[in-house]
């Protein structure tokens, strides 16, 4: 394992804007209690609460997520926007990119399979049914060690009724610069489905590109949706707004990593 995966996996947690903004807090309380800079240290503890309030609340999340969201349509077998010119047989793979698991092997794989998973799976299995004659590429190692992704995603499409014959399994890769890296040799000449979540695709689609590859995107798990229904309370900060914002930090700085990196 490289020093600057390794890197790289350590510092970004840190990055993400709950710690980021709590470290901030943490530093004005500092200079409150032990400092005679006391207007920073009040401007640095507001600065935290607000900023924290800010991506915990729709607002906040949907501005920092949507831009990365929409950039790709979904794969609608029946819109306008499907390749309902492609003929049954010219899609060579449906590429499904894993999402992490637990690691608990006397659970179903269903069990062991996080949710962001089993979404670009299910739209892997659904788009693969529509194309039959390709085969569903499964593609996910495990970067500390432990089952590949791969392969847990390969036990829940068992369980879905998909034979292996079907399904390739590249069980070697650490993230997504690796699964473009180690699949060009597979899809440098073939037609293919990309399925992955939509806030990924943009960096996704960037990274095999690099690689000389020509993905068909199949965005899926959309978190910025408007609501149908209007809950009351809804504009209020929670936990699952905090959630969207960290995945829109995860994803910009992907794309900055990667595009200081040479990878995009």
């Amino acid at each position: 394992m490289s020093t600057m995966f390794v890197l790289k996996k350590t510092i970004a947690p840190f990055l993400h804007p709950l710690p980021l903004f709590l470290s901030v807090g943490a530093l004005g309380i500092a200079f409150l209690l032990f400092s005679k800079r006391q207007k920073a240290g009040k401007a640095l503890v507001v600065i935290s609460l607000l900023m924290t309030a800010l991506v915990s609340q729709r607002v906040g999340a949907n501005f920092l997520l949507a831009p990365i969201e929409h950039g790709y349509t979904p794969f609608n077998l029946t819109a306008a926007n499907s390749p309902s010119s492609i003929d049954n047989g010219t899609i060579d793979y449906v590429v499904v990119l894993g999402a992490g698991h637990t690691d608990a092997p006397h659970f179903p794989y269903t069990v062991q399979i996080r949710a962001s998973a089993l979404f670009r799976l299910v739209e892997g299995i659904r788009i693969h049914r529509r194309f039959p004659s390709g085969r569903l590429l499964l593609s996910g190692g495990h970067p500390f060690g432990g089952t590949p992704n791969a392969e847990i995603m390969a036990g829940v499409a068992r369980d879905l009724g998909l034979h292996d014959s079907v399904m390739v399994l590249e069980t070697k890769s650490k993230d997504t610069h690796d699964q473009a890296r180690l699949l060009r040799p597979l899809l440098h000449d073939k037609r293919f489905v990309l399925v992955t979540e939509a806030s990924h695709m943009p960096r996704s689609v960037a990274l095999f590109k690099k690689q000389g590859l020509d993905p068909i995107p199949a965005p899926v798990q959309f978190r910025t949706l408007a609501d149908t229904i209007r809950i009351p309370g809804a504009t209020l900060p929670s936990s699952l707004q905090l959630r969207k914002s960290e995945r829109a930090f995860y994803e910009w700085m992907g794309l900055l990593w990667a595009w200081l990196r040479g990878q995009v």
